[in-house]
């Protein structure tokens, strides 16, 4: 059996102790030749639970829940955004603890509106600030959270530098870049509601900011309009007219296709993602660290930095600091995402090898494998079950065990637990020696 099946095995797509993924995944035939060798994953969970309905969280929590996104390898972090309370203080001190876990992972804020927001970053020692521009350049206003301050203070709005079409949009970028560029901070430019972008804007966009020396542009979805094609399409498109930039992609989860959106970009050649710990965000999410970094790896190939090891960890911590729990089935890192029932026909093959119906390794994210008795269940499943739990078992003792374990789901109408099966075979096992003696 273990023959047969390493025979169909492919180096690379098959890696022992690790994944058993398709070949195709890595071939240049099926996903072409544009996919980068590794790729930037920044974090950006920090400044999405600011925005999260329920969740305040108190700084040192905050700095916790940092400090360990930090831990796990991202390459950079978004700490927050402009104009949401962080003073120079606060940010240095969240720049003081991300480089004391790893010095190498870079910082960046998003939102920037003025050159005063670049030497802030400046003087606190964050490396990237992101701004930017959306196709419907004259719907500005309403995106601008500082717009909304300055009116409500009686002020003129117009005047902090809140664009109201492309005109004045693309001067307030091109200074943003200028301030970034003469005080060496790293200018990152965002189409925001890219599913609003059309050719001429993308390559207009891209052309201009490109030229201006911006070194990174991303392609954000806020309204998750796009599908894994057009994310495809805008990358190449971006790319081939800012050859110089690398091209980030920021999908979100309303139709479920955020994780599918970061790997299409990727595959046509976008260099970072743009990734939240348990696809945490408001209304339906956006691409999940985990499921990104690992089908990456895994399915491509493709260096991302991230110790998938410790994902799953990473999950369980981010859960209890932000308290909103993931489904148990949440692919990768759930607390059932590698449960399964126990007949014979799973149970035996996993003896045989655990990757043969199983793409991945479930330690490999620092997940266990789970599986309890069903209605499927066999004999030699339920035996094992037995010798897993440490209750020694003779052959004729089998049956009635399982027969016992049966009743009980009919009864409950509910799985078991192992300590439930082991307190039914015990009970049926010392019966059983009792009639005989």
């Amino acid at each position: 059996m273990r023959d047969s099946v390493n025979s169909l095995r492919v180096k690379g797509a098959y890696t022992e102790g690790k994944w058993m993924t398709s070949p195709y995944s890595r071939d240049p035939r099926a996903i072409g030749t544009d996919a980068p060798r590794e790729v930037v994953v920044r974090d950006i969970t920090l400044r999405n639970i600011e925005q999260m309905p329920g969740v305040n969280l108190a700084p040192a929590v905050r700095h916790r829940l940092m400090e360990e996104i930090v831990a796990v390898g991202v390459a950079e972090i978004q700490l927050s955004m402009f104009g949401r309370g962080h003073t120079l203080e606060s940010m240095s001190e969240d720049v003081r603890r991300v480089k004391a876990v790893n010095p190498a992972c870079r910082m960046i804020m998003t939102g920037g509106r003025s050159e005063d927001d670049v030497k802030l970053a400046r003087d606190a020692g964050i490396e990237i600030v992101q701004f930017g521009g959306a196709p419907a350049a004259g719907a500005a206003p309403i995106r601008i959270g500082g717009a909304f301050q300055a009116a409500w203070e009686g002020k003129d709005w117009r005047k902090s530098m809140v664009p109201v079409n492309k005109e004045q949009q693309n001067a307030r970028v091109l200074l943003l870049i200028e301030a970034c560029l003469a005080v060496g901070v790293e200018p990152s430019c965002t189409i925001n509601q890219v599913n609003y972008a059309d050719d001429e804007y993308i390559v207009e966009y891209a052309s201009l900011v490109g030229k201006a020396g911006t070194k990174g542009i991303l392609l954000a979805d806020g309204p998750s309009g796009c599908a894994p094609e057009a994310f495809a399409y805008m990358t190449r498109l971006a790319k081939k007219h800012a050859p110089n930039a690398k091209i980030f992609v920021h999908p979100h989860n309303g139709f479920a296709l955020a994780n599918a959106n970061s790997l299409a970009g990727v595959v046509a050649g976008a260099e970072g993602i743009e990734v939240t710990v348990n696809g945490y965000c408001s209304i339906s999410g956006q691409a999940d660290l985990a499921h990104v970094a690992t089908s990456l790896e895994a399915l491509y190939g493709i260096r991302t930095g991230i110790k998938l090891a410790e994902l799953t960890r990473l999950a369980r911590v981010a859960e209890e600091i932000i308290g909103q729990p993931i489904s148990p089935m949440h692919p990768i890192t759930g607390t059932s995402a590698f449960a399964c029932g126990g007949s014979d026909s799973v149970i035996q093959e996993l003896d045989i090898d655990p990757l043969i119906h199983w793409s991945l390794i479930p330690e490999l994210v620092g997940n266990k494998r789970q599986w309890t008795i069903t209605r499927a269940t066999g004999n030699f499943s339920m035996w094992e079950k037995l010798d897993q739990l440490g209750i020694e078992a003779d052959r004729e003792h089998i049956e009635p065990v399982l027969e016992a374990c049966l009743a009980k789901i009919r009864e409950t109408g509910k799985p078991l637990s192992d300590e439930v099966i082991g307190a039914i075979a015990v009970g049926v096992i010392s019966q059983m020696a009792a009639v005989t003696a």
